[in-house]
Order: C-alpha cells, then structure tokens, then sequence
C-alpha cells in the first residue's frame, strides 16, 4: 500500500473520511461546478466578497474532486469541508503551501472575513 493509500486509510480509521466509490459521471459533474463558478467569479459587476465566495466554493469543489477520484468522500463529523483541503497533498500532489493557503482561507470564509 502506497503512503498516500495509508494516509487516507488513516483518515478513514479516525472518521474523517469514507470510502466511496465514485464515478466518471460524478467527477464530470464536480469539474463543470467547479469550472461554472470560477467562471462566475469573473463577473465584474459582483461584490469582492461574492467573488470571494464563489472562487473558494470552485477550490473546495475541485479538491473535493481530487478526493473522491480517490474514492473518498469527507465524513460528516466537523471539519468535512475542511479536510478536502487538508489532503490536497495525498490526493493532488499539491505542495503544502497551496493547501495551507486554501485552509486559511477556509477558516477565512467561516468568520466571516474575505
């Protein structure tokens, strides 16, 4: 079993994660979500926060995406949405700096602050 294949596995022992199979037609539904939103984050007449709302909304869809190609979904215990973000590395090879971006601006969105 690869690392990232422990580390989710690890993930699923503490509740955090699911395993799920998923399916093509799934992973193409999350990609157009993802892709409309940023599309509309573009949109000049929009407020910074609304822009703000929807461009993470496309980051959590398209890490989400990453994790359930995994064949995972989050738990629903707290933090769910979070921990799409927080595996960016397993199931993206995204470097760190990037997921503890988009986990500061998680945590951003939910006080409120853009």
């Amino acid at each position: 079993m690869s690392s990232s294949a422990k580390n989710l596995e690890n993930l699923v022992r503490a509740k955090l994660l699911k395993p799920e199979p998923t399916s093509k037609q799934e992973i193409t539904r999350l990609l157009a979500s993802a892709e409309e939103q940023l599309h509309d984050s573009r949109t000049a007449s929009l407020s910074a926060s609304s822009k703000f709302a929807l461009a993470y909304n496309a980051a959590h869809v398209l890490a989400l995406t990453a994790l359930r190609a995994e064949g995972h979904r989050p738990s629903t215990a707290m933090g769910h949405r979070k921990i799409v973000f927080q595996v960016l590395e397993t199931t993206a090879g995204a470097e760190p700096k990037l997921w503890r971006a988009l986990d500061r601006y998680h945590d951003r969105r939910n006080a409120g602050r853009v």
